[in-house]
């Protein structure tokens, strides 16, 4: 729940600024930490 909620905020903010790549890194983070954790 907690790390969901820091990808939604990380998400908007990489939206706001149109950063595919960091959306990608992100997403990448966020599907890691919801597998190991």
């Amino acid at each position: 729940m907690f790390f969901s909620i820091i990808h939604l905020f990380l998400v908007d903010l990489d939206s706001n600024h149109f950063n595919n790549v960091t959306l990608a890194f992100h997403t990448i983070i966020s599907e890691a930490l919801i597998f190991y954790f």
